[in-house]
């Protein structure tokens, strides 16, 4: 997504996955690259009542219950080759919801070869959130998050799950760093502040 692009919606793909989305089929570079643009969506959030699951078995156990579910507007971008999704000079976009180096279930470990998303003189961007599966869940890539270089300001990064599954409830670490914001980055938000919204 590219040349002063704007408006662009990208929902419910299998990036660099099988179509079980259980397997990987990466890409040989990038999942999916914005390059001078913005105000575009990669994902989104939505809540819905759904089975239990067990491993990558779902069933029903009484009443449904609210519990992390394959992503309908979210992608799942991994076994890429270098960075899931990759942002230079783009602005102003939103990442909700997607599983980034994992399954569809966010369950089992498909990193991707670098970063699971990278922002280079990138600003406003908006990773995660406070709604309801709203974060993105992004495990077991070479780096969870890279902001870098000085236009990278005013991105906020919140509700993701980063080095564990899509329950938070076990580990699939990224080999790397989480979170690097480095070469001159300000004012960027990571985790809380102070609306309750956090990173696990």
């Amino acid at each position: 997504i590219g040349d002063d692009s704007t408006g662009t919606v990208v929902q419910g793909n299998f990036v660099g996955v099988d179509n079980s989305g259980t397997q990987p089929l990466g890409n040989g570079v990038y999942g999916i690259v914005l390059s001078n643009t913005h105000d575009n969506r990669i994902g989104g959030s939505q809540s819905s009542s759904v089975p239990v699951y067990e491993g990558d078995l779902a069933h029903y156990e009484g009443d449904s219950v609210q519990l992390p579910v394959p992503p309908t507007a979210g992608n799942v971008i991994s076994g890429n080759g270098t960075d899931g999704i990759h942002l230079d000079y783009s602005h102003k976009n939103v990442i909700q919801g997607n599983r980034i180096g994992v399954d569809y279930l966010g369950l089992q470990a498909m990193g991707n070869g670098r970063f699971g998303i990278y922002l280079g003189e990138s600003a406003q961007n908006l990773i995660g959130g406070g709604e309801v599966d709203a974060g993105n869940v992004i495990s077991d890539n070479l780096n969870g998050i890279g902001i870098y270089y000085e236009a990278s300001v005013g991105n906020k990064v919140q509700g993701n799950y980063i080095g564990v599954n899509a329950w938070g409830s076990g580990l699939l670490p990224n080999r790397g760093w989480g979170i690097d914001a480095t070469y001159n980055v300000s004012f960027n938000v990571i985790g809380v502040d102070g609306d309750g919204v956090d990173d696990a």
